[in-house]
């Protein structure tokens, strides 16, 4: 197979995605996979022939139900920059598919529920590492079992130069082992402590070896800091400043 996927590797942020939506512009490519949900893809076609303003496109969405407020907010909000160059790439005749199972968009909506009484109680000084690894693992478990769904998916959709927006390690050695050619462009690099502490929990499940108490903890800690950046400042701001204390 001669087939290629690109993987630009971003973080959940506006900025980062108009990294990508410029990067995107410059690469030749046929298909674009997008880490939405599969039930977004009569919303992404009609943002792609660009016949409707984008806002009006986003607002029926929301009225029918298909973009759920306060949900799918920072979603919308992330993938902007990308739903601006869409039009362009449909008049170089590249497909646009949306690639994220329902069930792994629901279960991360769910947990995220959740983490947020957690937070809260983890603000007041009580973290709960057992709740906390419950949850985690949760998500790391659907998103290893629905990863099949994604890759087939994918294996119905590729052309011979495609490029997807933030493919797991999974998806991506599975499509390997296929005869696509992999290679990844790293924009950003995640430094949310959450996505820190799930990345670990994947691996534990994955190799066995389990994550401590104590990480759980301190990359909890690092959460509740977080996110009191995020109330002073509003997420992107809050992801600049700490990934740049993270370097220092």
């Amino acid at each position: 197979m001669d087939a290629k996927i690109g993987n630009l590797l971003t973080i959940e942020t506006e900025y980062s995605k108009m990294k990508a939506a410029k990067l995107i512009e410059d690469i030749v490519i046929d298909s674009l996979f997008l880490q939405l949900p599969v039930e977004w893809q009569n919303l992404i076609d009609e943002i792609v022939v660009g016949r409707r303003p984008i806002k009006k496109l986003l607002d029926h969405a929301i009225e029918s139900g298909m973009v759920r407020v306060p949900e799918d907010s920072h979603l919308i909000k992330e993938y902007r920059p990308l739903f601006e160059i869409l039009p362009n790439l449909y008049r170089r005749g590249v497909k646009v598919y949306c690639c994220q199972d329902k069930i792994v968009h629901d279960t991360v909506t769910e947990i995220l529920d959740e983490i947020l009484l957690l937070t809260i109680r983890a603000r007041l000084g009580k973290i709960e590492p057992r709740k906390w690894r419950a949850l985690l693992e949760e998500e790391a478990r659907i998103e290893l079992e629905l990863a099949e769904k994604c890759i087939m998916y994918i294996l119905t959709k590729a052309k011979n130069k495609n490029l997807g927006i933030d493919l797991s390690r999974e998806v991506l050695e599975s499509l390997k082992v296929k005869g696509f050619f992999i290679y990844e462009i790293t924009l950003d690099s995640p430094s949310k402590p959450l996505d820190l502490l799930k990345f670990k929990i994947k691996q534990s499940l994955l190799k066995g070896k389990e994550v401590s108490d104590e990480e759980i903890i301190h990359y909890v800690k690092e959460h509740v800091q977080f996110t009191e950046l995020i109330m002073r400042y509003g997420f992107d701001d809050a992801y600049r400043i700490w990934t740049g204390s993270k370097k220092c």
